[in-house]
């Protein structure tokens, strides 16, 4: 008889590439997996319809359960997703393990709090230091009020593993107060099988664009946590430069109030042109990440610089301890509010074909090494089918 385990995301997309989906993918024969997550769908401006059809296809495809619950939102951030009932839900499917996916979140506290004691927990985190910056007074009084002596002080007792999705989660999770025996590793990594470099040109994808110069790329959110704009910032510092076509590509989730208050910048250059496109399907971007030149994130950690460098895309973010671990053979990091120095290193890949194509070499050779999704799938649910079968 399969072990069910719950998965509990506060939003989520079926046909993105967050961890849960590739728990979903590469789930366990001893597993039972179900996906139970919110109605809250702002993130992709998608209806309700677009959303169950998704739905509907992965659990087929990959044979787990879906559910979605009703919920409110507080604040800006994606954690601020309250789903109504969580614990009456997880206490009708009755799993033998729950696992949070993103332990530090409001959103879960309660049902964390109500869960000890009945069923087998787990969690993990994915915040940095860099991100409590951004805690507010109420957030700090969560923070050490209520999640630090409630939440983390139980799971200690119950010994309950956690997981780090970046080395310096593994830090967080230290600072929070988790003891070294209990913490695990859940680097985050990239798909190697769905991100693979192909010979392919935007013009076989998008035939109505009219991109046909070096291509510098941007995939992800428009807001001010990632801040896509520096990138035309850095590019204005360097416009006089650029002696070539150049196509600035941004693909993301559409935020018409940031965009036209970010992305009203003109180049007096004539070469470099700029294209915004709405979200791609994560099944779709290897075509963007194959097709480009570099890849740019100025601000944060994502994802997609991992699946970038799997289809042999050089990429440059800001100077942090996880983003220098990332892009250790595939990249260039800048240090943090340094736009010239990001516009600098932007025309040195753009120029320097050597070097452009090392990175792309050694990053995709990297990825396939050090952050293959479908080996550490395997690895995570083997420690908790064995950390569920002690308990």
């Amino acid at each position: 008889m399969k072990i069910k385990i719950v998965h509990v995301v506060y939003q989520f997309h079926p046909e993105m590439g967050y961890d849960s989906n590739l728990f979903a993918r590469f789930a366990h024969p001893s597993l039972e997996v179900i996906i139970l997550t919110s109605d809250n769908l702002d993130l992709w401006n998608l209806r309700a319809e677009d959303i169950h059809k998704a739905d509907s296809k992965v659990e087929e495809q990959y044979g787990v359960e879906i559910i979605r619950l009703g919920s409110f939102k507080t604040g800006k951030k994606k954690a601020g997703v309250f789903m109504k009932g969580l614990n009456r839900k997880i206490e009708e499917i009755n799993p033998e393990i729950v696992f949070y996916h993103g332990l530090e979140s409001p959103t879960y506290a309660w049902s964390i709090f109500r869960q000890i004691g009945k069923r087998f927990i787990t969690a993990d985190t994915h915040t940095l230091f860099s991100q409590f910056k951004d805690v507010t007074f109420l957030g700090g009084i969560y923070l050490n009020l209520i999640f630090k002596p409630l939440i983390v002080n139980r799971l200690k007792k119950i010994n309950a593993p956690m997981f780090y999705t970046a080395l310096e989660n593994k830090k967080v999770l230290q600072w929070f107060g988790f003891e070294e025996n209990q913490i695990f590793d859940n680097e985050i990594c990239t798909d190697v099988e769905l991100f693979r470099k192909v010979n392919v040109q935007f013009k076989d994808f998008l035939p109505q664009t009219n991109i046909r110069g070096r291509v510098l790329l941007y995939t992800g959110k428009f807001d001010h946590f990632k801040q896509p704009e520096i990138i035309l910032d850095a590019i204005k510092i360097i416009e006089d430069q650029i002696d070539f076509h150049l196509d600035l590509v941004f693909v993301g989730p559409k935020n018409e109030e940031y965009q036209n208050r970010h992305f009203n910048k003109t180049f007096a250059n004539e070469l470099i042109q700029l294209h915004l496109f709405g979200p791609a399907r994560n099944h779709e971007l290897y075509q963007y990440y194959s097709a480009a030149d570099i890849a740019v994130f100025p601000k944060q950690n994502t994802l997609s610089a991992l699946d970038a460098q799997a289809c042999g895309l050089p990429v440059i973010m800001e100077r942090d301890e996880t983003n220098v671990e990332r892009l250790k053979e595939g990249g260039l990091c800048y240090e943090p509010g340094n736009v010239a120095e990001l516009g600098a290193q932007i025309l040195l890949l753009l120029k320097d074909e050597s070097l452009a194509k090392e990175l792309s070499v050694n990053g995709e050779k990297y990825m396939c090494e050090r952050y293959n999704y479908k080996k550490k799938m395997t690895d995570i649910q083997e420690i908790l089918i064995q950390r569920y079968s002690e308990n």
